[in-house]
């Protein structure tokens, strides 16, 4: 006897509601969860108690019912949203102690490893769409760049300075193919690339009235509390520069640290150049 199973417009209604959950949830933590502790705090009880409810509801559908695809289907998206509460979790970590910061690196990891997977069965069903498939690629992307990031404070402060070069340099690495891919499906973020080159070549040079108007554009493009959407490319991309700035710069004041340790010597507590 052939099993009757539910079509993709009564599917579609069943998950609607606990990707609607999803949705919401995302958007809580994305728009409070970038600013002071109390309000991530908030953002991360509000948004994880709303993804709760998505993989409860989610895991109550009839499965019996559904067709191997729409199981596949919703089985990536408890997954995905499982790994979305280890990356809350992560990120609510303040990195004031070794440990805080060992566990925010850890649940990153798991975060990102859940999420892969889920990754992984959305594009063997070839149902999600391109924009969907991209967005969680990037975003995955750069969030093992942070993990790149966040391992070179641990060796930093293990004292592996060889150690926390090689991080900082996969991060750089990795983000570097992270902006190219962004510029590749948006070739209008490349104006922004412009825009922050050319200020890095002025940097030295006196900033007069003329040049107020791209000082303000510059200072816009690198503000990160205003309003956006989820996997919006123009805010990911700008955070992404940010972040390719900050791994640069504390990359490059190491090497010249080293490179002064490694020219000197200790004697008595006093450090004399050799």
């Amino acid at each position: 006897m052939s099993q009757d199973f539910v079509d993709l417009d009564a599917f579609n209604k069943m998950i609607g509601e606990p990707l609607q959950l999803y949705d919401w949830a995302l958007t809580i933590w994305n728009r409070a969860g970038l600013n002071y502790e109390a309000l991530t705090i908030e953002a991360r009880d509000a948004s994880t108690a709303l993804l709760r409810q998505t993989v409860n509801k989610l895991s109550s559908l009839r499965e019996e019912s559904l067709t191997p695809a729409q199981r596949s289907f919703v089985e990536a998206h408890i997954l995905l949203t499982d790994g979305q509460i280890l990356f809350i979790r992560s990120g609510c970590e303040n990195m004031a102690t070794f440990e805080s910061l060992q566990a925010k690196h850890s649940r990153l990891e798991e975060s990102i490893a859940v999420r892969e997977k889920a990754y992984t069965i959305f594009e063997e069903i070839g149902t999600a769409s391109k924009y969907f498939l991209n967005g969680l690629r990037f975003t995955l992307l750069g969030d093992r760049a942070m993990t790149f990031m966040l391992l070179a404070r641990i060796l930093g402060r293990n004292g592996d300075v060889e150690g926390t070069l090689d991080a900082y340099k996969q991060s750089e690495h990795l983000q570097e193919t992270l902006l190219k891919l962004y510029e590749d499906e948006t070739p209008a973020l490349i104006e922004i690339k412009n825009k922050l080159n050319q200020r890095i070549e002025n940097r030295g040079k006196k900033i007069d009235d003329i040049e107020i108007d791209h000082v303000s554009f510059e200072g816009h493009i690198l503000r990160f509390d205003d309003g956006f959407a989820d996997l919006e490319n123009l805010d990911i991309y700008r955070r992404t520069w940010a972040n390719y700035f900050s791994v640069k710069g504390t990359q490059c004041l190491i090497e010249a640290q080293w490179w002064y340790v490694k020219k000197c010597v200790k004697v008595e507590g006093v450090w004399f150049r050799l």
